[in-house]
């Protein structure tokens, strides 16, 4: 997605990838004292890096843009049965976003959602079913999935800069024409949705 955004706008987003394993550190916990991210000492410089470096490009974000932005925290995840869907976006029900910022910009015609929503597909072989996305929440009425409205990062940047929690179901990333398709179509929401709310 990042090199899509490039090549859409010229521009190269931030980026900050972790390469450990989740089952070593998960740094998507706090480092302690409760739910740690990790339990070997040996394993802190390499959390600390992490955060270290979003922490630096959240500040920069604020500086160049008279503090307005956003940080996207993309993950993978299973479908959930109780709620199926193929990406679930999560704010802590707008916990991660700052004063001013409205949680049912993301579900407008042109927010995240409605971006998405919108996006249809003609998939192989054909002739096949339309295909578009099922998304979680449906709607602004709609809670967050509590499993999935955002974890430690979402709610620790969230208040300092928009957050919002993008998890991506098996459903997506298990069939390579489906994740080609959300490639371009989140670039495109991404994109479309930061210039609408923080315009560069």
């Amino acid at each position: 997605m990042a090199q899509k955004i490039l090549d859409l706008t010229g521009l190269s987003p931030y980026v900050v990838m972790a390469s450990f394993d989740r089952k070593f550190i998960d740094a998507k916990r706090p480092h302690c004292p409760v739910n740690c991210a990790f339990t070997d000492p040996d394993a802190q410089p390499f959390y600390d890096e992490y955060h270290n470096q979003i922490t630096g490009f959240v500040n920069q974000i604020r500086v160049q843009n008279g503090n307005r932005g956003f940080l996207f925290d993309i993950h993978g995840k299973r479908e959930i049965v109780g709620d199926p869907a193929d990406v679930y976006l999560g704010t802590d029900n707008g916990g991660s976003l700052l004063p001013g910022f409205d949680r049912a910009s993301i579900f407008m015609q042109h927010g995240m959602q409605g971006l998405l929503k919108s996006a249809r597909h003609e998939t192989e072989p054909a002739p096949a079913p339309v295909f578009q996305y099922r998304l979680s929440p449906a709607d602004a009425a709609a809670p967050e999935n509590s499993s999935v409205d955002g974890g430690f990062t979402i709610r620790h940047y969230g208040s300092s800069i928009n957050s919002i929690q993008i998890e991506i179901a098996d459903t997506i990333r298990d069939f390579e024409q489906k994740r080609l398709f959300l490639i371009e179509d989140l670039a495109f929401a991404i994109i479309n949705f930061v210039r609408r709310h923080a315009p560069f």
